[in-house]
């Protein structure tokens, strides 16, 4: 998993991560998102979001397709990505993990 975006709060001072877990290849829409990581696929060789943002009204939206399993969920980069997206969606300083 690529950090795409270094100088958004969530990301900030994270590193690429490797994972073992599924990658979303269908996710299309007219919504802007801000792409904050990404992988490419080992079937096509294309890259897609890992996780990305949006502004839905005055609301935070965060979106991660990591996690599909328990291992997947608990690996440190996924988990760290994840803590920090909920933190940021409250309107948190998502803060690194000590």
């Amino acid at each position: 998993v690529n950090i795409a975006k270094v100088d958004h709060p969530i990301v900030s001072g994270m590193e690429d991560f490797v994972t073992d877990d599924e990658l979303y290849s269908c996710l299309e829409g007219d919504t802007p998102t801000t792409t904050l990581a990404s992988a490419v696929s080992k079937v096509d060789g294309k890259t897609y979001p890992m996780a990305f943002v949006l502004r839905y009204g005055k609301g935070r939206v965060f979106h991660s397709v990591l996690g599909h399993d328990t291992a997947a969920f608990a690996a440190e980069g996924p988990a760290e990505l994840h803590r920090r997206g909920c933190a940021w969606t409250a309107g948190l300083d998502p803060v690194p993990r000590k």
